[in-house]
């Protein structure tokens, strides 16, 4: 057995389990691995009842032969199903994302609330932008930076809507788009949903620092237009500061600074757009200061002409040092504008770290997807935090540098 894997194999023994747990320690595995794994043999004790049962009631546990070729070409992020948790208490995000990635990119539905924690919840139908850091499984509402949003003009508005029934506590919707779940594909590195009433169909995926988009306009408009709104604002989140500025005709640079559960953040972009808009426009929105940030926020309008099947591909990289350190990360990344390989690429680490702990093939369907996408959810977090060349923000609000090349991680108590 390579070092770097662990195979938690059936066994009928009681004593088999602690050894491969204690196994897995060894080789290195985190907790929340060793963890899954211990979830996984508490059910797959539970598989004969539950074959009997399926058998009794003439079903079958065992895949079709073309079903099982289907998923072995796919690989193991197929089984992930990440709108898994999306509802209820659950407060995990849908979106794409690498192995332990800086970028979470997500759909948000623009509403505040306990139920929005994560900026999605499963029942609501409506999208008021794609953001690129969320929190996952916590109870803490924050983060959901340099959000886009992609409409044909004019835009639904939404009116007012009540966060606190006892203190009356209202916020204001703002520009959105609604979907259908069945619109929906969501798997390890990988999210799409048709934003209606504009026939946009949008795709994300992600490297360890950049996200990735892919807008295809179904419908020719004169009036397409990419929003990215830096003023916005979810839950205990606060903008306390930002700025974009357009540095070449397809590139934007910028950063957030933000209040709310993680004070004083600061995040910084960098963007490259595959197509020139037509035209652009930033506005500027002054609000109140807060300690040594401005209260300025700034909101930039893109504007296209698109033919139907037009496709917008954007690259967004992150930093927590500058746009220059979102620069470097993006030219050590980015694959020219090539979405299919960075989605290849980002099914791939997911593959490698959802193998390093196998189960039965011929485990049930219902099990597969529960254990594997329980796996993916112990490896969204801690997030990467340094950039590619080492530099990252210290808790004293200094650039550090990693003289050994390792990464520097953040969020480690979700």
């Amino acid at each position: 057995m390579s070092p770097s894997r662990a195979s938690i194999t059936a066994s009928g023994s009681r004593e088999a389990f602690p050894r491969e747990l204690l196994r897995a320690y060894r080789l290195g595995l985190s907790p929340s691995i060793i963890f899954t794994s211990l979830l996984y043999q508490m059910i797959r004790r539970s598989l004969s009842v539950l074959t009997a049962l399926a058998l009794l009631l003439g079903g079958s546990t065992s895949l079709s032969a073309q079903r099982t070729a289907r998923v072995a070409k796919k690989g193991l992020s197929s089984w992930v199903n990440t709108l898994i948790g999306t509802d209820w208490v659950g407060k995990v995000y849908p979106g794409a994302s690498a192995p332990f990635g800086m970028v979470q990119l997500s759909p948000d539905n623009g509403r505040a609330g306990w139920d929005y924690i994560a900026g999605y919840f499963y029942p609501d139908s409506t999208i008021a932008g794609f953001s690129h850091t969320h929190l996952s499984g916590t109870g803490a509402g924050d983060l959901y930076d340099i959000p886009f949003m992609p409409v044909l003009l004019p835009a639904l508005e939404g009116g007012t809507y009540t966060i606190d029934k006892a203190t009356g506590e209202t916020a204001r919707l703002g520009r959105h788009a609604r979907f259908r779940h069945e619109t929906e594909q969501a798997h390890a590195g990988y999210y799409a949903v048709t934003l209606e009433p504009y026939d946009i169909r949008v795709e994300l995926t992600a490297s360890p620092h950049i996200g990735v988009q892919r807008y295809t306009f179904n419908r020719a408009s004169d009036s397409a237009c990419v929003i990215l709104d830096l003023d916005r604002a979810m839950n205990w989140d606060r903008t306390t500061e930002s700025d974009v500025e357009q540095v070449t005709p397809t590139a934007l640079q910028g950063y957030r600074k933000s209040t709310g559960w993680a004070r004083d953040q600061e995040v910084y972009f960098y963007t490259q757009l595959s197509r020139t808009p037509d035209s652009i426009f930033i506005e500027h929105r002054q609000g109140e200061p807060y300690g040594q940030a401005s209260g300025r926020s700034a909101i930039a309008y893109l504007y296209y002409k698109v033919k139907a099947g037009d496709q917008l591909i954007i690259e967004t990289a992150l930093s927590g040092t500058s746009t220059q350190g979102a620069m470097g990360n993006w030219t050590d990344e980015e694959k020219e504008f090539d979405f299919d390989k960075y989605r290849t690429q980002a099914e791939s680490l997911w593959q490698e770290r959802l193998s390093r702990i196998t189960i039965p093939e011929n485990a049930p369907d219902s099990l597969k997807k529960t254990f594997y996408t329980a796996l993916y959810r112990a490896q969204v977090c801690p997030t990467l935090y340094s950039n590619t060349d080492g530099n990252y923000l210290g808790a004293d609000r200094r650039t550090h540098f990693r003289e050994d090349n390792s990464a520097t991680y953040s969020t480690f108590s979700l």
